[in-house]
């Protein structure tokens, strides 16, 4: 190609885009102006006449300053594939002014590069050529505008900046890089590389999703890619989670002030230290609280302990008070249910005296009705009617044997106060066959005999001294029958 002399002069002004200086272009940012080049030329013939007819003017970008053979083809085309291109060309049809001036904007019919995309290198050695032939010449009538007539080796115009677009280099006289006022520049995957990570800020607060486009799922904080540990919230529960163990130092607390819920166990005193291990309920005004003594290795509760539920213990169950059995009101003060221990006899309150437990039954009372030996009531008779007649009167009561009645009297005379006298059952067989027990209790006839117990000696009005004692008597004598429970 042949290198035209009919160029005076050039003048290139960068608006925008072309990173200015173009030094160390890593960072680049959005911008809105124009994307697009003032190409400023004056045309002459090589007598130095200017041309004021149509031409062709044919621009495009290289890396090189050096027009190399190969660049255009034989048709007279840029060569696309060629080594040093870098992609860009564009055709204006110009008519120059009377002087020979024109003026057009490079990427006004072909977009200019993505600058933002090339390499540093690339934008560093970036030229312009420009070649022009007259409008109806074929392609391979262009010729080079050759910067330097006087160089074979400099045919190119190298991409430089106007004073003002000095600044594109920084951002607003601010570098890449880790310092204070540096500004970051983000690695593959939008992440910043551990080097530019601030190590803390200055705000009292760090929002994530400030915008608040989490509607449903969680807003996760994560510990490492590999580690994986995060802190998240889970919107649509409304609650914080935690993939991993929590560990509070000794100085730390935990304050909820809601329900803490756990889905599996908690842990006190994890490090086993030799320390009590507590549980409280409560803040100081009314605390109460569940321990376990590491000294005698065992749980203390600072107050009653209240079970719905059964309560089951594979080892020994102590109390050092009364244990409760039922569902009565403590502060009734009746007390029914409770068993204690005397220090020689478990005993139980009914809610108006105490019964030895291991003693069995006591007599509690007589019947108010009295009958002779032939017991009935209803379709029952015998021993099943005197259980009948008993439990009527007392709930929970049955037809005295003479051993419960003696065990009443090892226990306490009280339940004898104001009885006189009443049937109480001896069983069979007795020593002759007409003392057995009226024939079951089922026979009023004077023949038979049958066991009573003498209570009172002066008809209720005091107790028989030693508890009173024991009869037979015929059985149609009429008297009470005598309660036991």
């Amino acid at each position: 190609m042949k290198n035209a002399r009919i160029l005076i002069g050039v003048l290139i002004l960068i608006l925008s885009g072309l990173g200015g200086v173009l030094c160390n272009p890593v960072a680049h940012a959005a911008t809105t102006v124009p994307q697009k080049m003032v190409y400023n030329g004056h045309l002459l013939n090589a007598s130095g006449v200017a041309i004021t007819t149509e031409h062709n003017v044919r621009f495009s970008f290289w890396t090189s300053t050096d027009y190399a053979t190969g660049d255009v083809d034989g048709a007279g085309a840029i060569n696309i594939g060629a080594a040093t291109y870098a992609g860009w060309q564009e055709v204006h049809t110009v008519t120059p002014n009377s002087d020979g001036y024109f003026t057009v904007e490079l990427g006004s019919s072909t977009a200019l590069l993505d600058f933002s995309a090339l390499s540093t290198d690339t934008i560093m050695n970036l030229h312009l050529q420009v070649e022009v032939k007259e409008g109806s010449a074929a392609a391979t009538a262009y010729e080079l505008l050759d910067r330097d007539a006087s160089d074979d080796a400099v045919d190119r115009a190298p991409l430089l900046s106007v004073p003002f677009a000095l600044n594109a280099n920084l951002l607003d006289g601010r570098d890449t890089g880790t310092g204070s006022g540096s500004i970051p520049v983000l690695q593959t995957g939008g992440l910043l590389p551990l080097s530019m990570i601030p190590a803390g800020t200055n705000q009292d607060s760090f929002v994530l999703d400030a915008d608040d486009s989490t509607a449903t799922g969680s807003i996760v904080l994560q510990f490492g890619d590999s580690l994986s540990k995060t802190i998240s919230f889970d919107v649509d529960a409304g609650v914080f989670r935690m993939n991993d163990d929590l560990t509070l130092t000794d100085s730390a607390g935990l304050t909820a002030s809601g329900a803490l819920a756990t889905e599996s166990g908690m842990v006190l005193n994890m490090k086993n230290a030799a320390q009590d291990a507590v549980l409280v309920f409560g803040n100081s005004v009314g605390q109460q609280t569940l321990k376990f003594v590491h000294d005698t290795q065992q749980f203390e509760f600072s107050d009653n302990v209240h079970v719905t539920g059964g309560l089951t213990a594979s080892g020994t169950l102590k109390v050092e008070g009364g244990v409760q059995v039922g569902s009565y009101a403590p502060e009734s003060g009746t007390g029914a249910g409770t068993l204690r221990w005397t220090g020689s006899d478990i005993e139980a309150y009914d809610g108006n005296g105490w019964t030895s437990v291991t003693q069995g039954a006591k007599f509690i009372g007589v019947t108010s009705s009295s009958t002779t030996g032939a017991f009935s009531t209803g379709s029952l008779v015998g021993y099943q009617a005197a259980n009948d007649l008993c439990a009527d009167q007392y709930a929970g009561s049955h037809y005295c044997q003479m051993d419960e009645v003696i065990s009443t009297i090892n226990q306490s005379l009280d339940s004898f106060s104001g009885i006189s006298n009443a049937w109480a059952a001896e069983g069979a067989p007795g020593y002759t066959s007409d003392s057995n027990d009226c024939r079951g209790w089922t026979s009023a006839n004077g023949s038979y005999l049958g066991a009573w117990w003498e209570f009172s000696t002066d008809g209720g009005s005091t107790i028989a001294s030693g508890g009173g004692q024991g009869y037979l008597t015929n059985c149609a004598v009429s008297q009470p029958i005598a309660c036991c429970r």
